[in-house]
């Protein structure tokens, strides 16, 4: 299976709820999983905000970029090097970083991990 034949998920309703585990079982089913060094998936996206649900082979890396919005970036599995504004840190299970916008930051995962990204809009 390809992210391109996922099945049509709701991302934008009142209430939204998700199994982490049956979604991270199934982007680690995908074509994109096996042939590349990440994946993910977007659990939610409206007008406030967008979590995104994602999986990093151990030494994959995701280059230095920013956003034009704040964001929070919990590590549920694994561990990331996460390097914001040149200063690096080792997350594990539970840590969450916050950043604001336009913050330079890269991610680099030291083992098989998996993590939720949440973009704030304003």
């Amino acid at each position: 299976m390809s992210s391109k034949d996922r099945k049509e998920h709701l991302i934008s309703a009142p209430e939204l709820n998700f199994s982490l585990d049956k979604a991270l079982e199934q982007l680690k089913s995908e074509h994109q999983w096996i042939s590349e060094n990440r994946n993910s998936i977007t659990l939610v996206k409206n007008s406030s905000f967008c979590v995104m649900l994602m999986a990093f082979h151990s030494g994959a890396r995701m280059p230095e970029h920013s956003t034009e919005n704040p964001i929070t970036f919990l590590v549920l599995s694994g561990r990331i090097r996460f390097t914001a504004a040149k200063l690096s840190q080792d997350l594990n299970p539970h840590d969450l970083i916050t950043l604001e916008k336009d913050i330079p930051h890269e991610v680099e995962a030291l083992e098989e991990s998996s993590a939720l990204l949440t973009l704030v809009y304003s």
